[in-house]
């Protein structure tokens, strides 16, 4: 069967255009400020060290950053350096509203997530695998416990940045793509007492 000139060339113009979307979603997606990060991390090292927490590393979520964006970051405390970014999802509240506002809670059955400092504690296996417990040290995720709210992967959540489009929301769980979950694992399975912050901008 012959294919015609105008359907070769119709889907020659298809890829051209969706190779200039996939290129300019490249290059204006949202990136990392990478002083903004350090300045947390010097503050969570410090908060650390008064409170006998893990002066090694931590894990910082910006979950201002839009949710088809790297926001989570694992930072190497000692050298003042970042180790690693991914995808996470936040909880959108049980209303599912996709398009709603970011917001946040720290109330049981409220299906948001919390903001503040955190400390990664049990690592274990459940419904969805690799996860972490959480103990929340501020009054604002003072629940997080209580809420079962944990650091866990889950399959829809995509292991690449796919920005402007969103990605999955969870019902308030630090939650990343199974990829994810498994090199973070590695960073900090050996390690204890590892402080997580969620917070919410600059």
């Amino acid at each position: 069967m012959r294919v015609s000139f105008k359907f070769v060339m119709l889907i020659i113009m298809i890829m051209i255009i969706a190779t200039l979307i996939i290129l300019v979603c490249f290059l204006f997606r949202p990136r990392p400020d990478l002083e903004a990060l350090r300045t947390r991390a010097q503050e969570l090292r410090q908060y650390a060290t008064a409170n006998q927490y893990n002066q090694r590393m931590a894990i910082m979520v910006d979950y201002s950053i839009p949710s088809g964006a790297n926001r989570l970051f694992v930072w190497d405390l000692q050298n003042d350096k970042l180790l690693y970014s991914c995808l996470v999802a936040h909880g959108r509240g049980r209303a599912q509203d996709k398009f709603a506002p970011v917001r946040f809670s720290n109330e049981n059955g409220s299906y948001l997530s919390s903001l503040g400092r955190c400390r990664i504690a049990e690592r274990y296996y459940g419904s969805y695998g690799l996860a972490y417990r959480l103990d929340g040290l501020d009054s604002t995720n003072s629940n997080v416990r209580k809420r079962c709210i944990v650091l866990h992967a889950y399959k829809t959540v995509p292991s690449f940045q796919i920005f402007p489009f969103r990605i999955v929301h969870s019902q308030g769980c630090v939650m990343v793509s199974r990829k994810d979950m498994a090199r973070i694992d590695e960073l900090i399975r050996d390690e204890q007492d590892v402080l997580l912050l969620t917070y919410f901008g600059k």
